[in-house]
């Protein structure tokens, strides 16, 4: 289901910030619980947001195709994610308006996308990536530096022969020979099996970006230390998801990149949250859940974080005990907290 939210968010004018209308549109599956949770979170978030427009049957294409068409509208708000939120305009409310069916948006939008199927300069992309990302990997782990000018470079020569070692040797010479030597350690660890997997999850054609990380997650075919290898030699993105997030956290947000993304700035950003949550909740406390609840949603709205709250995320940073406390004459399940995690 495709659906169209206004909302009031925070916008920066010099010095000061003020409220202004914006749309969101946005893509939910079309079972009633689901998109009926969702619409509840927003509307717990900020309950003057209102749900515009709902249409039945879309997917995730169609929600990128719909970010694209209307590009021109994306605005950065404080606090979301560039690609879903747009101006508040009568463009778009006037597009919704007379395209009640998926079928209707999809007829309609096709032709404006056509700018987006480039498909030779696809493929080319593609190939480049294939070729440039395991230098861009070896130099990354020699020099610290993650450098994508190597992959603009190979797509606009014309001569690729040794094109690679030519140009770490140009913008790399102090580093050129450990950064060819971790490249050749890497891809000898690489078996024909691997290497088929890893051009498959490379590969835009063979699937949304969900549908790859799943397989990837649950595949059996390979060891975890195997896919924590495949997924760094995939794309950075791969390499943040499956080795920073986990496959256990993957699954648990449905493999769905948007909130995956929010997920991986949270664990980004862990060492200032941990201190919000040492604050919030004192060593030896008992908490119930719903306490518990409400004190992580204000340090995730103080940091401005696009999380759902819940008493569970405080194994994220502490050592607890499940323990039943006396609140109001009943007795609840929450929390003790015994220590801080380490590491």
């Amino acid at each position: 289901m495709i659906y169209v939210i206004i909302s009031p968010v925070y916008v920066k004018k010099g010095d000061y910030t003020k409220f202004e209308n914006a749309l969101k549109i946005g893509y939910s599956s079309d079972n009633r619980k689901t998109h009926e949770n969702r619409f509840n979170t927003y509307v717990t978030q900020n309950p003057t947001c209102e749900v515009l427009f709902k249409i039945m049957g879309g997917t995730k294409r169609d929600e990128k195709n719909l970010h694209k068409y209307f590009s021109k509208y994306q605005k950065k708000f404080e606090g979301t994610d560039t690609r879903e939120w747009f101006e508040y305009c009568p463009e778009i409310l006037d597009f919704f308006k007379v395209h009640p069916s998926i079928e209707s948006i999809r007829a309609d939008i096709k032709p404006a996308l056509s700018k987006y199927s480039k498909k030779k300069y696809k493929i080319k992309l593609y190939k480049a990536f294939s070729v440039v990302w395991p230098y861009i990997i070896s130099i990354r782990e020699i020099t610290g530096k993650l450098d994508y000018t190597i992959l603009e470079d190979y797509r606009n020569s014309n001569d690729l022969d040794n094109f690679c070692e030519d140009w770490i040797k140009t913008y790399y010479l102090e580093d050129y020979g450990r950064i060819l030597e971790h490249y050749s350690e890497v891809q000898s660890k690489i078996t024909s099996e691997m290497k088929d997997f890893i051009d498959y999850l490379r590969n835009t054609k063979s699937g949304h970006v969900s549908d790859r990380l799943k397989e990837l997650c649950e595949t059996e075919e390979f060891n975890d230390e195997q896919k924590k290898f495949i997924a760094q030699q995939v794309s950075e993105k791969f390499d943040q998801y499956y080795n920073i997030l986990g496959p256990n956290r993957c699954k648990a947000n449905g493999y769905n990149t948007t909130d995956l993304l929010r997920e991986i700035d949270f664990m980004l950003s862990k060492e200032s949250v941990q201190s919000k949550f040492c604050s919030q909740f004192l060593i030896g406390n008992k908490y119930s859940n719903q306490d518990a609840k409400k004190r992580i949603k204000k340090i995730y709205e103080d940091l401005n974080f696009e999380r759902t709250p819940k008493a569970v995320d405080l194994l994220d940073f502490f050592e607890v005990k499940k323990v039943q406390i006396m609140e109001d004459r009943k007795k609840v399940h929450g929390y003790e907290i015994l220590g801080i995690k380490k590491g």
